[in-house]
């Protein structure tokens, strides 16, 4: 989905905010659990400081 096609599901406040971000992210998908577990302490990671940049 866009960022276009999502803006229509956020909050007024929200709409004006630069918050989509591609992560480009690599897709666990048949990968090791390490592997996994690398990704998704990067996602965490990232989602953490989206949060704290938000305040």
């Amino acid at each position: 989905m866009t960022k276009e096609g999502l803006e229509k599901y956020l909050a007024d406040f929200t709409r004006n905010r630069d918050v989509f971000k591609n992560l480009q992210l690599d897709d666990p998908a048949g990968q090791s659990i390490e592997t996994f577990r690398r990704i998704q302490d990067e996602v965490k990671e990232r989602v953490v400081n989206l949060i704290k940049s938000l305040n």
